[in-house]
């Protein structure tokens, strides 16, 4: 499942784009800005985050102001970190930050391999809610290092982790680009191929270091055929359960995924284009090109 495609690439070389430097495509400024409010007012009362933080937002937590809607919310969660949790994050955003050659990369292999420009992409490290790892608009990747960051991982592992984030999350920039849909509630099979395909992508570039998939690919390689049975008859549906987003014992969380990511690469082995898998404007006519 990994090197598809790894070495087919030559190294090619703003929404909140007033509150960042030109050329800086990965802003922790949230971070760093909630950092010294934290020195000066340790109790970081919501009121201090609404006016001082939210108010005059310039790192993509106003991308997450629906996952926890009021910072009387987020003053909790940030209540409930202790100082090695702070001094952790910020050597998270400090990594993120880091990453600029390694994202622009990204870029441009993911336009080089769909002739879409990514140039004005940015990436924002925040500080959340401690629900949300990674989300993405059509202009920006909002990163959530309290997620990310959490598993206490060794610097390379944390960077690598992080690459594989911004990865995925590109190529949901892509997709919102490419999309002639203004509907966006999903059947199963759509988000399973918009999810799947984001990790066919991330796949493509990262190769053996793209590991978010680890688990889930080990264990359909086991067991492919019983869940491609089980999937078909209802990937219609609007009902995820078990294949997303539904924590199960019998089997790694998301295996929608997987399945999604099966069709992917199935279906541009079968003469489908990476434009036609993006933009997704019929995923019953990808799922039977692939015809697993």
């Amino acid at each position: 499942m990994k090197k598809l495609l790894s070495s087919i690439f030559s190294l090619a070389a703003l929404l909140f784009a007033d509150a960042v430097t030109a050329g800086d495509s990965i802003d922790t400024s949230a971070v760093t800005q909630l950092i010294e409010l934290k020195k000066a007012s340790p109790l970081l009362s919501a009121q201090l985050l609404e006016e001082q933080l939210l108010a005059n937002d310039a790192g993509g937590l106003a991308m997450l102001r629906g996952r926890f809607q009021n910072a009387a919310n987020l003053q909790r969660f940030y209540a409930s970190l202790n100082n090695k949790d702070w001094a952790a994050l910020n050597q998270c955003a400090a990594q993120l930050k880091a990453l600029k050659p390694e994202f622009d990369s990204i870029k441009a292999k993911l336009t080089e391999l769909t002739g879409v420009s990514l140039n004005d992409v940015k990436a924002f490290g925040v500080i959340g809610f401690g629900n949300t790892a990674a989300t993405a608009s059509p202009t920006a990747i909002v990163m959530g290092l309290e997620m990310i960051c959490a598993s206490g991982e060794n610097p390379a592992k944390t960077a690598l982790l992080l690459e594989n984030y911004l990865a995925h999350e590109l190529v949901h920039v892509l997709q919102y680009r490419l999309t002639k849909r203004t509907d966006f509630r999903f059947n199963l099979l759509e988000i399973s191929l918009l999810e799947g395909s984001a990790d066919y992508f991330a796949d493509i570039l990262l190769g053996d270091e793209y590991t978010l998939d680890d688990a889930r690919s080990e264990y359909g390689e086991n067991e492919g055929s019983a869940l491609l049975e089980s999937f078909e008859p209802a990937m219609l549906s609007y009902d995820y359960a078990p294949w997303l987003y539904t924590p199960l014992e019998s089997m790694p969380t998301d295996m929608g995924y997987w399945i999604g990511f099966k069709l992917a690469d199935a279906y541009v082995k079968n003469g489908g284009t990476f434009i036609e898998l993006l933009a997704l404007d019929n995923a019953k006519k990808i799922y039977d090109r692939a015809n697993l």
